[in-house]
């Protein structure tokens, strides 16, 4: 197999990731439609349990990919094998990880079954890193942390090919096909947040649809509040498209 069949989706990722993480400190404007501050994607992310769910998830994958990084002496053979374990061990504890809540006068009870839950789930997998959660993470910390060793991973991924010694040696039909079913499971995960960040933006957009409707309209009486009450109806969701196939890098 070519290095190029490697390295094309390896560096298109890399471009993805990176705009993520500029989206999400509010240095980019959503796919070229409007800007979200950081504090606007906090707030947002901060609410809902299936976010919590999620960036429990998130920090397992984090500290399960960090550790294959801190191994230097992997050549890409055992490095991409490594990688792809982990999504697939993560895919078994996506599955398991189903918590009970922590709230009223059994939460005590509730938190030691959660610790003894997890502390067998962790025992299930070779290479899956699964710690115990005294409580749950925040979710935008715990998915930029991920971003961020993702993007390492995939740096490595980008030195083993830039060195033809190594990656000519291993590179096979078999490593190339261990890759995509990674970079599968990292766009299926990466997808997600696309998804929530397009609810967002699509949400700010319509509201300032709705402003400047109502500064077009002048406010004359009962008349005028239903005619500006019948434009703000009239601007939802569905009137706001974007144009991209980025999620799917």
């Amino acid at each position: 197999m070519q290095i190029k069949d490697l390295r094309d989706p390896t560096n298109e990722r890399l471009f993805n990731i990176e705009f993520l993480r500029k989206a999400l400190d509010g240095n980019a404007p959503w796919l070229d439609t409007i800007v979200l501050s950081r504090q606007e994607l906090v707030t947002t992310f901060a609410k809902g349990e299936p976010l919590k769910r999620r960036s429990r998830i998130y920090i397992v994958l984090g500290l399960s990919l960090a550790r294959i990084l801190e191994k230097k002496q992997l050549q890409l053979m055992d490095f991409v094998y490594a990688i792809t374990l982990v999504t697939q061990e993560l895919e078994t504890f996506s599955n398991k990880e189903v918590l009970p809540k922590t709230t009223g006068p059994t939460s005590t009870k509730k938190e030691k079954t959660k610790k003894s839950l997890f502390s067998k789930i962790g025992d299930e997998f070779s290479l899956l890193h699964v710690p115990h959660f005294a409580f749950a993470p925040d979710y935008y910390q715990s998915l930029y942390t991920l971003l961020d060793i993702l993007y390492e991973v995939h740096l490595k991924i980008m030195f083993y090919c830039d060195n033809p010694t190594s990656a000519v040696k291993d590179l096979s039909a078999s490593v190339l096909d261990s890759f995509n079913k990674f970079s599968t499971r990292i766009r299926k995960l990466l997808n997600a947040v696309h998804q929530d960040i397009d609810t967002l933006a699509r949400a700010k957009i319509n509201r300032e649809l709705n402003r400047v409707m109502f500064s077009l309209i002048p406010d004359s009486g009962a008349k005028d509040r239903q005619m500006k009450a019948a434009a703000s109806s009239s601007f939802g969701y569905s009137n706001v498209t974007f144009r991209s196939g980025f999620a799917n890098g």
